[in-house]
């Protein structure tokens, strides 16, 4: 079964070399369903963008390399892995 795309796509290519397609009637269900799907490509490619990091959240700064901040991480870490294992190896 073709998408709503696919066919809104097929009338524009057939309406390129054929203008009179586009004086047709057009059933607006499948421009609504057209429209939906592209909504929804879009959400999953915008929650897709938002799952990756970017290089400058995942930059570290000299703040954070001194003695004491990467004593305490390491404490945090070590005692974390004593009260939960399972967490801590995933």
């Amino acid at each position: 079964m073709r998408s709503a795309l696919e066919v809104i796509n097929e009338v524009h290519e057939a309406g390129k070399s054929h203008p009179d397609i586009y004086s047709s009637a057009v059933d607006d269900r499948v421009l609504v369903a057209a429209m939906l799907e592209l909504e929804g490509r879009i959400n999953r490619i915008q929650q897709s963008k938002q799952d990756k990091r970017s290089a400058e959240d995942q930059a570290i700064t000299a703040g954070e390399l001194t003695r004491g901040n990467l004593q305490k991480k390491m404490y945090r870490l070590l005692t974390a892995a004593g009260n939960n294992e399972q967490e801590v190896a995933l």
